[in-house]
């Protein structure tokens, strides 16, 4: 039992001490108490999953745009979700075309510090600037398979009339 109660202390120390320390104070995204960018919010509210959120350098150059969204998709559909609704952020990147979107992290409101965690993690942002072969790895991984989706359910119809 002693040995059960050891081995289960040093394996949570011991992720704990790897775990990444990411919080957001003051506006700033601060990785292991250092701040590494800013961060600004438009339009949460309570229970929004629709906000904008800019993240830029700390001289602020804006670098990631990230945006949340809902999906409604019948297959997702359950007894607790009869609408099927899956939401998703829209993560775009300054001076490139290519996007990438997740599943949002949070299950109520969409919080800064949840879109910290995403970015921190992905590691996008290295000596404050975009990390170029991050990204590139980032938006090959995540793709386009919300709007994929949605483009699937509702497809659009262009009528070209000849006459």
């Amino acid at each position: 039992m002693k040995r059960i109660y050891l081995l289960t202390s040093a394996l949570v120390l011991s992720l704990n001490i790897w775990a990444q320390s990411v919080d957001v104070e003051n506006d700033e995204i601060l990785e292991a108490g250092q701040a590494i960018a800013r961060i600004e919010k438009e339009g949460c509210g309570a229970f929004s999953h629709s906000c904008n959120f800019y993240i830029s350098d700390l001289s602020g150059s804006q670098l990631i745009t990230v945006v949340g969204a809902d999906l409604k998709d019948p297959d997702r559909a359950s007894s607790g979700n009869p609408d099927g609704k899956v939401s998703f952020l829209r993560i775009s990147f300054t001076g490139r075309d290519e996007i990438a979107e997740i599943r949002n992290p949070s299950l109520m409101a969409t919080r800064a510090k949840d879109v910290a965690k995403s970015i921190i993690k992905a590691k996008l942002i290295k000596d404050g600037k975009l990390d170029e072969s991050a990204v590139n790895n980032f938006i090959r991984a995540n793709g386009t398979r919300f709007t994929d989706r949605e483009k699937q359910l509702h497809p659009t119809t262009i009528i070209i009339n000849n006459k």
